[in-house]
């Protein structure tokens, strides 16, 4: 069975629960109580969304484009943007 990273990056919010999010997969969010749950939740819900993409035909990003349903998505984890140094943020950005 294959397998896809998804980069996910994990923040908490104003309220004290926890959001996920993926540069490379827009669209993608998920909240939860804790940081595990987000990460536990991320790949069904990445899995999910690639499949409405897939079934409606819509344009699938880069490392996902030749998603079939059939991969599993494994997680790994990355630092929000706003806490890199500005060169980091800068670099961030362009690979987005």
């Amino acid at each position: 069975m294959r397998s896809i990273v998804l980069n996910l990056i994990v923040e908490k919010t104003e309220t004290g629960e926890y959001w996920g999010y993926s540069p490379d997969l827009p669209g993608l969010h998920v909240l939860g109580e804790t940081p595990a749950e987000v990460v536990n939740l991320a790949p069904g819900v990445a899995h999910t969304l690639l499949q409405v993409r897939r079934e409606k035909k819509l344009k699938t990003p880069g490392k996902f484009a030749h998603f079939d349903g059939s991969q599993t998505i494994t997680i790994q984890q990355g630092t929000p943007a706003h806490a890199l140094s500005r060169t980091h943020q800068k670099i961030a950005r362009t690979r987005v």
